[in-house]
């Protein structure tokens, strides 16, 4: 059967989000003012959820492995574990190669679709309330519908850049952090860094966010895939390897 690869899910900024039975700041009715920044507007006022309207799925060995050459576009893990690239002087033949894997013992899905009234009830709490107030309603809002944790996870990013016709570049040493300058007036020219970290504890690889546009007659909310990076549950939630520029 296809998988259905429409990415829904916006990843976290780093590994570093608590899961949330580890009393995290993302929780489902989470609501954040930036799907790239996801700092709760009320941290101590969500609304309440009964279980029933709950949906939780598991996905144990989950694997995935991404590859990307020559685009010059970064990677999600590359970006979340702080590789931001390597500077330099780049020749017009400079090749760019990048692969990423990702193993986690176990990926946890949670879920719900909230109701009119639960998002008519988020959006009057009173910190919700003031950031309203503060912005006249002109700015939307995001509610967290949706939080995939990775249980257990080991994560490995290599970077490497050949570079040819005699072109100067500064790469960053992986033991130091320092960058290297080299040199090759005709030939070619390599570096390769790898980063990674084993078992970490439980952190939030990603969330489904209902976009909340005021209006006067009241909410608007439709789900939210401008910029989403994470492919929806339907394939397991397997990560796309192609960021997109939006």
């Amino acid at each position: 059967m296809p998988f259905n690869l429409k990415k829904t899910y916006h990843s976290a900024p780093n590994f570093s989000i608590p899961a949330p039975d580890a009393n995290g700041p993302l929780q489902l009715g989470t609501i954040i003012d930036d799907p790239e920044d996801p700092t709760p507007l009320n941290p101590t006022e969500r609304i309440p959820i009964p279980a029933e309207q709950i949906f939780r799925t598991q996905t144990p060995g989950f694997r995935t492995k991404m590859n990307s050459q020559a685009s010059g576009k970064l990677g999600i893990f590359t970006k979340l574990l702080g590789l931001g690239g390597f500077g330099g002087s780049l020749g017009v033949r400079g090749g760019y190669s990048n692969e990423e894997i990702l193993v986690t013992d176990r990926l946890d899905t949670e879920s719900f679709n909230p109701t009119t009234e639960q998002i008519r009830l988020a959006i009057e709490v009173p910190t919700v309330r003031a950031y309203r107030r503060a912005n006249r309603d002109k700015e939307p809002l995001y509610l967290i519908t949706s939080i995939k944790v990775a249980r257990g996870a080991s994560a490995s990013v290599i970077q490497g850049r050949a570079f040819g016709g005699g072109v100067e570049a500064a790469v960053p040493d992986p033991a130091t952090g320092l960058f290297q300058v080299g040199a090759n007036a005709g030939g070619e020219m390599s570096r390769e860094t790898e980063m990674g970290f084993d078992h970490t504890s439980d952190f939030v690889l990603g969330y489904r966010l209902s976009k909340l546009i005021m209006k006067k007659d009241g909410v608007k909310a439709k789900r939210h895939r401008r910029g989403a990076t994470l492919v929806s549950d339907d394939a397991h939630g397997v990560v796309d390897s192609r960021p997109r520029n939006l």
